[in-house]
């Protein structure tokens, strides 16, 4: 079985490219409150129409072991093979590679609170497939980010691979 590796590369806010994450974006940017992020109250997900099937949302729980959950995870993001679906925890996710990406990304994107643009490259076995991954924060009560507005549109390649039964390990 090949083994698999992911990478993000940060960019510039003003660098995205797909049009249904600079619409997010501009919906985060013109919803976000004081602190800089959305509350959730305050999140109308029929607001983003085709944005909406890319968008998930990750929630961090005030424990121990900082648990993510996926609150949200709209049709085109959501993946039952790899365990990225609603109401899963990112520590449940699989394979191990995916989910160890996962967890560091969005735990740096929490105790940052701070909107981010990424790069992402996923290379298994010897094909690569690339995607951009929009990171924005949102709070509950306005005291911390605690939520994640995730959005990921893959390329064409990856899309149409991950319609498959992947055999990711």
């Amino acid at each position: 079985m090949p083994v698999g590796t992911i990478a993000a590369k940060p960019a510039r806010l003003d660098s995205v490219q797909e049009d249904e994450l600079r619409r997010l974006l501009g919906y985060w940017r013109r919803k976000r409150g004081p602190e800089g992020w959305i509350r959730s109250r305050d999140f109308r997900a029929e607001h983003l129409s085709s944005a909406l099937p890319h968008v998930a949302i990750v929630e961090r729980f005030p424990c121990p072991m900082r648990r993510m959950l996926i609150r949200m995870a709209g049709r085109a993001i959501a993946n039952p093979r790899l365990g990225y679906m609603r109401d899963r925890y990112i520590g449940e996710l699989r394979p191990e590679w995916y989910r160890d990406h996962l967890l560091e990304h969005y735990a740096a994107a929490l105790a940052s609170g701070e909107p981010a643009y990424e790069r992402v490259t996923i290379q298994y076995g010897s094909t690569a497939y690339d995607y951009g991954r929009l990171i924005l924060p949102m709070t509950r009560d306005g005291a911390v980010c605690d939520q994640l507005l995730v959005s990921t549109i893959p390329s064409p390649e990856l899309a149409i691979y991950l319609r498959r039964e992947p055999d990711f390990g």
